[in-house]
């Protein structure tokens, strides 16, 4: 027996059906996580969006060690949906050109940096001006208050 013999098998036993050339043929299975992830990221986007308007700000006094982390989120999420597009356009196109695979490469690699700066130590000028209010910062006055009052 060989190994792509041992590992259909294996694969054949947790449940997958596996065609020819090793690829699975349960299109329903992989909707269905497509969709999950979809919503997972939307989720984490969702909730970033709310933490950087002000709207979530139950996290900010250090309730997580890292203290921005609800700020990184939505960049690390909009990394995973780039590489999933080019997953996906590898996948339609077969191969994808070369300046579309290097343009969401260097889009992905661009949010994985700022999910890193926002993640280990942002900048204060890229906080949101409620967090610097609430540190101190004497150049931004209270975000709360409407325009006009």
């Amino acid at each position: 027996m060989n190994a792509h013999a041992a590992v259909a098998g294996v694969a054949g036993v947790a449940g997958g059906v596996l065609s020819q050339d090793g690829a699975s043929d349960d299109t329903g299975l992989r909707i269905l996580a497509l969709v999950f992830l979809g919503l997972v990221l939307a989720g984490a986007t969702v909730g970033g969006g709310l933490a950087y308007s002000g709207r979530w700000r139950s996290w900010y006094p250090d309730r997580y060690k890292m203290k921005f982390m609800p700020l990184a989120v939505p960049w690390f999420t909009a990394a995973v949906f780039f590489m999933g597009v080019l997953v996906g356009l590898d996948a339609l196109f077969d191969p994808i050109p070369i300046a579309l695979g290097a343009a969401g490469l260097v889009l992905a690699m661009l949010c994985l940096l700022v999910a890193g700066v926002y993640a280990i130590y942002p900048p204060r000028r890229i906080l949101p001006r409620w967090v610097r209010y609430l540190e101190g910062d004497p150049s931004v006055s209270d975000p709360d208050r409407r325009p006009g009052t």
